[in-house]
């Protein structure tokens, strides 16, 4: 699997990791009635890295999408999705390891 971040053409950083590497990608799942939570992670020279899916039909009826950028340990910074979203990331958590250290967890 690879994240790519930037315009095309213009990629200003790419991860690639297999299933199998200590150091891929992880997954963290929160599902209740109306409320719905998943996150892919990886980190890399510090930073933990994830795509998000964010729903909770209190705040809205709309789901949230976007990257989440923080220092290990440290606040986090979100950029959200201003355009069309394909969501296949409950697809794509079936082949990750939890991060069983999220307060998330991996339901």
């Amino acid at each position: 699997m690879t994240y790519l971040f930037g315009a095309v053409g213009n990629i200003e950083m790419a991860y690639s990791a297999n299933e199998a590497s200590e150091n891929g990608f992880t997954y963290n799942h929160y599902f209740r009635a109306d409320v719905d939570y998943a996150r892919i992670s990886f980190v890399k020279g510090g930073y933990e890295y994830s795509v998000f899916r964010s729903y909770d039909a209190t705040e809205s009826r709309v789901p949230r999408y976007g990257v989440a950028v923080a220092r290990r340990g440290g606040d986090e910074v979100q950029i959200k999705c201003q355009s069309k979203v394909v969501d296949h990331l409950s697809k794509v958590i079936d082949h990750l390891k939890c991060d069983a250290s999220s307060a998330l967890g991996c339901s």
